[in-house]
């Protein structure tokens, strides 16, 4: 069976007119309408197979007329001696049509070509079996395997490709395989492993529907003998909604891996058997745990290793215990580690939509940095309130300090100026005398309070130059000495007479000196003693020494005297009045522009020794200066 090619040569009026007069309309109605989908599309066909009839006979006017007219749907493939188009040329026709549903007379012309042999059934196809294929209750059809023509289809497979599903007749009868696939390399590919490795073989394709559309779709091929003819049972399965739904599932599982993975939460999800069954990156991290631990998917063995990490492992057992008794808990806390590092942990219940319960989720957050500005924004808040009430006792030391002498000067040299004791020269040398001293006391006030002022605001220059330490504690010795002989205090100079000579401001290091033994004499007690001392270190530094007998510092306020108008607090601060706080926190800053350190040692009970240390690049080489 061949089709009539579309040609558009002279008109023959005589042959045209035996054409209509031998065209039996009624005969051609009955034959057309079991593929029209209605009446309409019934007389549709019709004029078509008459277009054709014109064709045939040369009347190319009369064609193009009716082609204007015809539906893509019957516009191909018609046959002179069998003018039914057969399935896949209606096939063929659908997908050349143009947006409206219409074949221009090029596109026509172009869908002429042989058809498909002839697809009769095998004769065991009988209606027993047929029956069995229609009401199948899957979309399936038995086809013949060369070219995938169809001999009978499921109901299912109908209505799945959009095909009319009547009683009386097989709606993709003498349809081939070529109809339905828009990408024919998969069948061949899916033929040839079946022609090779026998049994069964299935692919993923596109197929088409009879309305032209497309879909995603799960072929499976096996042979089927029906009574020793070799025939191809196909089965269809449309994977539109698994295609959406793994496509769905590929974005939701990239979501969630993105997402754990930029997650600053170290997270682990475990099941009700406390397997562990996910975890990202950063939960490796955060634990320092090894990959293959994990992989082992032992969550007992994951749990030891845990509980080796933690600084308090019996405290971590009690509330894996407690979790474990209770699967609805919800639970909070921070875990410190073994290395120092501190870790938030989060947990609570996986549960499926019943309310099953499936396991746990943890979430472990490293929060050891905003742990320590925690500790830090306290420190320095404890530190601001010790300042603020530092200069307010400093304010009132000072008030007391000031009003004591300068109330002496004003009252001693009111008597002088008022000559109460009349010519006495002896008692107002001694009120002269006083006076002078108090002076000098109100100088050193000012002078500490204006040295601390340069040194925090960075404005203290040193004047260096290589200096004897003996040479520069003399004068700090002498300054000292007078106080020392009222106070009862023993005064030592056990500076040894070879300690090298040192790169520094003789000013500032003797008014560190005068300060240490000044805070010695003071506190050391009546009968007390000071020591001034000296010795080389390991590392080619000098240390100077200032050691007294007194009531010692604890150590936990040996940082805190240092600091500006501090001193230590207890017996030592109620027994030694005067002064203003300043003298070791100058000395500190003194030291420190030198390249060195202050270092106070001693305990309660046991005196004070305070070590000034100078580093080796300030110390002379043997043998120089």
């Amino acid at each position: 069976m061949t089709v009539v090619p579309l040609r558009t040569a002279g008109p023959d009026v005589e042959a045209l007119a035996e054409a209509r007069a031998r065209l039996d309309w009624a005969g051609l109605m009955a034959r057309i309408r079991p593929h029209a989908a209605d009446e309409a599309d019934a007389g549709v066909l019709a004029h078509a197979i008459l277009l054709q009839h014109a064709q045939r006979l040369g009347d190319a006017v009369f064609a193009g007329e009716l082609a204007d007219r015809l539906s893509y749907r019957w516009f191909c493939g018609l046959s002179a001696g069998d003018p039914t188009p057969t399935a896949e040329q209606l096939a063929r026709a659908r997908r050349a049509a143009d947006a409206d549903g219409f074949l221009s007379r090029e596109a026509a012309a172009a869908l002429a070509g042989p058809v498909a042999e002839d697809a009769e059934p095998p004769d065991a196809l009988d209606d027993r079996v047929r029956s069995l294929i229609r009401e199948a209750p899957i979309p399936m059809a038995l086809a013949r395997p060369s070219d995938g023509c169809v001999y009978v289809a499921s109901r299912r497979l109908n209505a799945l490709l959009r095909a009319p599903c009547r009683p009386d007749c097989e709606p993709l009868a003498g349809y081939t395989a070529g109809a339905f696939h828009a990408v024919p390399e998969d069948r061949e590919a899916a033929m040839a492993r079946l022609a090779e490795h026998g049994g069964f073989t299935e692919l993923e394709t596109e197929l088409s529907r009879l309305d032209g559309r497309t879909f995603p779709a799960r072929v499976a091929y096996a042979p089927f003998w029906l009574a020793g003819q070799a025939c191809l049972l196909v089965t269809v399965h449309d994977i539109s909604a698994e295609r959406s739904a793994q496509a769905d599932l590929r974005y939701r599982t990239a979501f969630h891996e993105t997402l754990s993975e930029l997650s600053p939460d170290g997270i682990l999800v475990v099941d009700d058997r406390r397997r562990p069954i996910f975890h990202n990156r950063r939960f490796l991290e955060i634990w320092n745990m090894p990959p293959e631990l994990i992989d082992e998917n032992d969550g007992d063995e994951l749990f030891r290793y845990a509980q080796s990490q933690v600084a308090n492992p019996a405290a971590f057992l009690a509330r894996m215990r407690k979790l474990a008794a209770d699967p609805a808990e919800i639970g909070y806390d921070e875990i410190a580690l073994t290395d120092g590092r501190v870790v938030e942990r989060y947990t609570g219940p996986m549960r499926d939509r019943d309310g099953g319960y499936l396991g746990r989720v943890w979430f472990f957050r490293d929060i050891t940095a905003h742990k320590r500005l925690e500790r830090e924004l306290r420190e320095a808040r404890d530190r601001a309130a010790a300042a603020d009430a530092a200069k307010t006792r400093f304010l009132s030391t000072m008030n007391h300090e000031l009003r004591t002498p300068l109330n002496a000067v004003i009252g001693f040299a009111d008597v002088i100026r008022r000559r109460l004791f009349g010519d006495d020269v002896a008692t107002y040398a001694g009120y002269a005398e006083t006076i002078h001293e108090s002076g000098q006391h109100l100088l050193a006030l000012v002078d500490d309070v204006l040295d601390m002022a340069k040194l925090e605001r960075g404005a203290y220059n040193l004047d260096e130059d290589w200096v004897a330490p003996r040479e520069v504690a003399a004068p700090s010795l002498r300054m000292v000495g007078p106080q020392a002989e009222r106070a009862g205090v023993e005064l030592a100079d056990e500076l040894p007479a070879d300690l090298p000579h040192l790169w520094a401001d003789a000013r500032a290091l003797r008014q560190m000196l005068l300060n240490l033994l000044a805070n010695g004499v003071k506190f050391a007690g009546r009968d007390g003693a000071v020591r001034l001392q000296g010795r080389m270190t390991a590392d080619g530094g000098v240390t100077i020494e200032v050691a007294d007998t007194g009531p010692g510092i604890a150590a936990e306020d040996r940082e805190r005297v240092i600091q500006p108008f501090e001193q230590a607090v207890s017996q030592l601060s109620r027994d030694h009045k005067g002064g203003t706080g300043l003298g070791l926190s100058i000395t500190r800053n003194l030291i420190e522009l030198h390249g060195g350190s202050l270092d106070l040692a001693g305990e309660p009970g046991a005196g004070t020794v305070a070590r000034l240390y100078l580093p080796a690049e300030r110390v002379a080489a043997a043998g120089g200066r």
